[in-house]
């Protein structure tokens, strides 16, 4: 998901997320309905004497727990390009910025990375010493739409 939030035509941000695939308290719920129908298989199972049954039950439930979570916690990932007249500076994190990069805007090209067979396309922001890939967890159409946006403020190579 992309969103553009201009001061001026010269300073602004974009707001680069995941596509969620569902909302948390989706996932709380199928969770509560996956959890109740191991149990009761688990318990029907122990209630014929083949005990054994439970501890993969509860296995199988902290598995599928601790994935849920997993896949949760990569949706709620962000990336906010920052850029005014003079720099542009990409943050990304979870809760709160873990990294930072940043580079003059003289300095600063977009690299288009050409899509292969399968593979989305890719783009990058290159300063002055480094390059780094922005967006990697957009779909094409919103890689696109990062594209136009970054057309109007960054030189393309």
């Amino acid at each position: 998901m992309i969103e553009t939030r201009l001061q001026s035509l010269e300073s602004g941000h974009i707001i680069l997320s995941p596509n969620l695939s569902a909302r948390w308290q989706t996932n709380v719920r199928f969770l509560y309905i996956a959890v109740f129908f191991a149990l009761v298989i688990g318990f029907g199972f122990a209630s014929v004497g083949l005990w054994l049954v439970l501890p993969f039950t509860g296995l199988e439930i902290a598995a599928l727990v601790s994935l849920i979570y997993y896949v949760a916690h990569k949706c709620h990932r962000i990336e906010v390009i920052y850029f005014d007249q003079h720099r542009i500076r990409v943050e990304r994190g979870y809760r709160a910025p873990k990294s930072r990069w940043s580079s003059d805007k003289f300095w600063t090209r977009l690299i288009i990375g050409k899509p292969t067979l399968g593979h989305p396309l890719r783009l990058f922001l290159r300063g002055r010493d480094e390059q780094i890939e922005i967006g990697a967890f957009l779909n094409n159409n919103d890689k696109q739409k990062l594209l136009d946006e970054l057309r109007q403020h960054v030189h393309v190579i």
